[in-house]
């Protein structure tokens, strides 16, 4: 729906409100237009027409900036649309025109847990519990958020108070009887199933679960066929999903789950998300808590949450992709490698915060980041010929810092190698990419500094410790390498020096060669 279509259905709604086509004298035409607009953005929110709700909601905006109504409707828009950042910006807003709503607050919260906040929406929801007592939507929220955060015992309790306010609502009995199945509580779950069943006997997902927790058939009362067994995705730690399992069927309309076994996967196995959001009609990713303000603004259309330790927090109506244990599936249905030279995206004013720091010890030099754990005969101390590089700025990118053999190689050669004091490269991946983004060039192992480099577009020359027969990374993980990744055999200490040498004499072409552009 473009701007004209959405004047088209406030005209038409002004002119059943009026009857004759002229607006009410005790209120403004623009206060009028925006209530309208606002009308009209709600109908199209009830239809599930987010974009049109977003365009409505901005439409009454222009005739009514400080109209805390329309701030909260392109709020919750633009969370349906999988733009919680944005969402949360239009919320606050509202809320800080009307900080007494009990709906805003509760909407901030579960956008808030959205984006992995867990601990600023458990405070925002109680906020909410306190404005509004009586509100057992609030409550129910906070259950949600507790039971995504890990902390089943706050979940039910949170879960029970709502049940007493609305006592007559099927939702949050299931939702309560989820909470207790996940604790191995079946007896209390089935119970909670069949109470909303009393309420409501056709409750799909009451219904659903008591199948589930009981083994008996008791879907088929529905006219829709039985659910599919719960897939047993082959990953660490064996987790049960209660949804189907992607097998390559289009995605077009569909909801997609995508999650992988570990954080080091998540880097690599984000090459493929693009490819993905962009087949299927929704997608949430789960991934390690460290990846989540990364991957939220580097894939804004989907919804990017941390790890549930209760599968039961999946829609019923997606279908899963572990991209650990369908890789197979994957490399069937996308292209061999994403072509695009990067698909992760540091913040930038983190990596302009770098590009000052790295200028202050180096200027302009060619800025070149190392690592070498696990790579035989790779040590500090046999850089010498990247080490004694005319104009080169060295950058440690060791996890875990190695600061002794730092120290013994900056001894013998009597060259800096710069690190920060306090910055944890595998913990803060927010710095550690910005970091990584400012540097012109990554020597390291296989691992998680390479990854992480790679999908930031920073050109990877990789000292791969595998045989040569073996391909090393290329075999254990096949077309997964981007076209910045260059690999230098380093199977035994001597293949490391040889390595070495000819990257310290490509370091000199580079430097030789940004000289002369100067």
């Amino acid at each position: 729906m473009d701007d004209r279509s959405a004047r088209a259905i406030a005209f038409s709604l002004w002119h059943e409100r009026s009857g004759l086509g002229q607006a009410p004298d005790s209120f403004s035409p623009a206060s009028a237009i925006a209530s309208l607009y606002l009308t009209a953005g709600h109908a199209m929110l009830a239809q599930h027409r987010n974009a049109s709700a977003a365009l409505c909601a901005r439409c009454a905006l222009t005739h009514a900036p400080s109209l805390a109504a329309a701030h909260h409707l392109l709020g919750q828009a633009l969370a349906a649309l999988h733009r919680p950042h944005a969402a949360l910006r239009s919320l606050r807003a509202a809320a800080s025109l009307t900080p007494h709503s009990a709906a805003v607050y509760r909407d901030i919260g579960h956008t808030l847990s959205v984006v992995g906040h867990m601990d600023a929406a458990m405070n925002t929801l109680r906020l909410a519990a306190l404005v509004k007592p009586g509100d057992p939507a609030a409550w129910v929220e906070a259950g949600q958020v507790y039971r995504r955060a890990g902390l089943p015992g706050q979940a039910a309790a949170c879960l029970v108070q709502a049940h007493r306010l609305h006592p007559n609502r099927g939702d949050t009995l299931v939702q309560l009887g989820l909470v207790l199945h996940g604790e191995g509580e079946s007896v209390g779950a089935t119970a909670c199933f069949r109470m909303a069943l009393t309420i409501d006997p056709c409750h799909a997902p009451a219904m659903r679960a008591l199948a589930e927790v009981s083994g008996h058939s008791i879907w088929s009362r529905r006219a829709d066929p039985a659910p599919p067994e719960p897939a047993v995705p082959a990953s660490p730690g064996g987790r049960r999903l209660a949804v189907p399992e992607w097998a390559g069927q289009p995605l077009a309309g569909r909801s997609l789950f995508l999650w992988t076994g570990g954080d080091d996967e998540d880097v690599v196995a984000a090459s493929r998300y693009s490819d993905l959001i962009r087949a299927a009609g929704s997608v949430i990713i789960e991934c390690g808590r460290r990846h989540l303000s990364l991957f939220a603004r580097s894939f804004p259309r989907a919804v990017i949450r941390p790890r549930q330790p209760d599968t039961h927090a999946i829609p019923w109506e997606m279908v899963n992709c572990d991209l650990h244990a369908s890789g197979a599936t994957v490399l069937r249905r996308l292209p061999s490698f994403p072509p695009r030279s990067s698909w992760l995206y540091a913040d930038d004013r983190r990596i302009a915060d770098w590009h000052g720091r790295l200028a202050e010890v180096g200027g302009s030099r060619l800025r070149v980041g190392m690592a070498w754990h696990g790579v035989p005969g790779a040590e500090p101390e046999r850089w010498g010929a990247v080490l004694m590089a005319p104009g080169v700025t060295l950058v440690s990118l060791q996890p875990g810092g190695g600061n002794a053999e730092i120290a013994a190689a900056e001894r013998r050669f009597g060259v800096p190698v710069h690190r920060w004091r306090g910055l944890d490269l595998m913990e803060n991946m927010e710095q550690s990419a910005a970091l990584i983004a400012a540097l012109d060039v990554v020597v390291a192992p296989p691992g998680p500094v390479a990854d992480l480099a790679g999908a930031l577009g920073v050109p990877v020359w990789c000292l791969d410790p595998a045989p040569v027969l073996d391909r090393g990374w290329s075999a254990r993980r096949p077309a997964l390498h981007p076209s910045t990744r260059r690999r230098f055999c380093a199977h035994t200490a001597r293949h490391t020096r040889d390595a070495l040498v000819r990257i310290g004499q490509d370091v000199r072409r580079l430097t030789r060669g940004a000289a002369a552009d100067a």
